[in-house]
């Protein structure tokens, strides 16, 4: 986990076309491009698998196998009978989502390249490249926001559309997600609090293990409070022997995992799982965390994540394969270009009982 490296790039100017300077100064320094930060480590970490539909809405079949041993029974008796699962069907709607940019003639007109040469003026396919790699940008953190979602609500993301928000531990397992463990890190020492991640660890490989899964490991991503308390914990500070793991973290630097311009610290916990500082990435003015909570799922677990797709309802396109995304473009000569992008996703835990929420108390 500690080499795990997100490739993120940015590559368009975050800045207002429309209004502002006309760039016509005859001295110039150099400008300051500003760009799009992107977090991707919950995206890279769950591994959504995309599934396309041909409507707007799929079924999903649940089927439950549940354990059971022989009872004992004289030798001229019969055994107690096998109890029948209950498969269920459930019904999801793909919710849509979208934006509009438009570029009008005065948005670029007598207008230089910012950083170009000195009668290098726009175009509108300079504009519109800007504005559509803003647009794809956004996406890409609705993809975070989804699979943040997913960890802190177990439901589907909606941004305010008029789609069902589904409750996915009552809808596949029948009741609501339990409780957040609360790890009383004010009272408890590094052995207790190992034991009781050792054991949410354990849960969930049982569960990785009814549902036919491997992992390729176990994280626990939290907000800045917890990750902060476990790993003062973990540090043993003011043991009085030497330390006898290779990694002394009170005086070592942390371990980082790389998301391109973002850096989260973590370490590997003696309970068998790697904990991560997610909790300072805000995307949209919030924490995507909160401080004092924390979410054990496992990583490397194949088509549980999902990203479900459905097409858009245009003429030509109703009742085919989905894509992830549409475009259309209208153009009038005093209008400019106007764009529509569209992708009609869900976000879907096939598996909530993966997630183990954690709080600490103060």
């Amino acid at each position: 986990m500690n080499k795990l490296s997100i490739n993120s790039s940015s590559a368009q100017l975050f800045k207002e076309l429309s209004g502002g300077h006309n760039f016509t100064l005859t001295d110039r320094v150099e400008g300051d491009f500003k760009f799009i930060n992107k977090p991707r480590l919950l995206t890279s970490l769950m591994t959504p698998a995309v599934n396309t539909h041909r409507t707007r809405s799929f079924l999903y079949d649940v089927v439950p196998v549940t354990a059971q041993i022989p009872g004992g029974k004289s030798y001229s008796e019969r055994g107690p009978d096998l109890k029948k699962d209950k498969p269920h069907q459930e019904a999801f709607a793909i919710p849509s989502f979208g934006l509009v940019y438009n570029v009008l003639p005065q948005d670029y007109d007598g207008k230089r390249v910012p950083n170009g040469g000195t009668s290098e003026l726009m175009t509108e396919d300079y504009v519109v490249g800007l504005q559509q790699g803003k647009a794809l940008d956004a996406f890409d953190l609705l993809n975070e926001v989804g699979m943040a979602t997913l960890l802190v609500s177990d439901a589907n993301y909606l941004a305010g559309g008029p789609f069902t928000a589904y409750d996915y531990s009552t809808v596949l397992t029948g009741s609501s997600r339990p409780a957040a463990t609360d790890l009383l890190l004010a009272t408890k020492d590094i052995l207790e609090t190992r034991t009781t991640l050792a054991a949410k660890r354990k849960l969930i490989e049982q569960k990785l293990g009814e549902a036919g899964k491997d992992a390729s490991g176990i994280v626990l991503v939290c907000g800045d409070v917890l990750f902060g308390k476990l790993w003062e914990l973990q540090a043993n500070l003011g043991l009085g022997r030497p330390l006898m793991n290779s990694l002394d973290l009170a005086s070592m630097a942390l371990p980082t995992i790389t998301d391109g311009a973002f850096r989260y610290d973590n370490f590997d916990s003696e309970a068998g799982i790697t904990i991560i500082n997610y909790g300072a990435t805000i995307i949209g003015g919030s924490k995507m965390i909160g401080d004092d909570d924390g979410y054990m799922f496992p990583v490397g677990v194949s088509n549980t994540f999902t990203i479900e797709l459905a097409p858009a309802m245009v003429r030509g396109i109703v009742n085919t394969e989905a894509e992830a995304m549409y475009m259309f473009t209208e153009a009038g000569i005093r209008t400019g270009v106007t764009t529509e992008i569209e992708s009609n996703r869900l976000y879907l835990n096939r598996n909530p009982e993966l997630i183990v929420e954690f709080t600490s108390s103060t």
